[in-house]
C-alpha cells in the first residue's frame, strides 16, 4: 500500500533539515578543514513549517495596514527582510567558522543573520534551499 506521508512536507519542514554549503566557485561542497571531514552545515526549516507561514502572515498584514502601493523595489531592505527570515529559520550550525582561533559559529538569531547579511552566497543558498519542497520530503 502506498505511504501518503511521503506528501507531509508540513512535517518535515518543521523538524528541518541540512544544507551541506557549497564554495561558489566550483560548486563542491564546502569543509571547514583540509581532510574534508567537517562539512558546513546548516539547520534550516522549510518553507512548510509553522515559523515560516508566521513570518510570512506577519509580513502580510504589515503591507496591509501600511497600504503601501510604492512600485519602488527597496534592494537593501528586501536582503535585510530575508536575512532576517532566514535567521527565524535557521535551528543549527555544524562546523561554521566562528573566529581566527577556530571556534565554531554559535547558532544564534543574530550570528544567522550577521552571517547572511555579509556572505551574499550563503543568503542565496539559504534562500534556494528552504524554497526547494524536495528537500523536506521523506522517502
Amino acid at each position: 500500500m502506498f505511504d501518503l506521508n511521503v506528501f507531509d512536507t508540513v512535517t518535515q519542514s518543521n523538524k528541518g533539515a541540512e544544507l551541506h554549503l557549497l564554495v561558489p566557485s566550483s560548486k563542491i561542497p564546502a569543509y571547514a578543514d583540509e581532510k574534508e571531514t567537517k562539512p558546513l552545515l546548516i539547520n534550516l526549516l522549510g518553507s512548510d513549517s509553522d515559523v515560516y507561514r508566521k513570518e510570512i502572515q506577519k509580513k502580510a498584514r504589515e503591507l496591509r495596514r501600511k497600504k503601501n502601493t510604492s512600485n519602488d523595489l527597496d534592494l537593501d531592505k528586501n536582503i535585510l527582510e530575508a536575512s532576517e527570515l532566514y535567521a527565524r529559520l535557521t535551528t543549527g550550525f555544524k562546523n561554521i567558522p566562528g573566529d581566527e582561533k577556530g571556534k565554531d559559529l554559535d547558532c544564534t538569531f543574530d550570528n544567522a543573520f550577521n552571517l547572511y547579511m555579509k556572505y551574499k552566497d550563503i543568503r542565496v543558498q539559504v534562500g534556494d534551499f528552504i524554497s526547494e519542497q524536495a528537500n523536506f520530503i521523506n522517502g
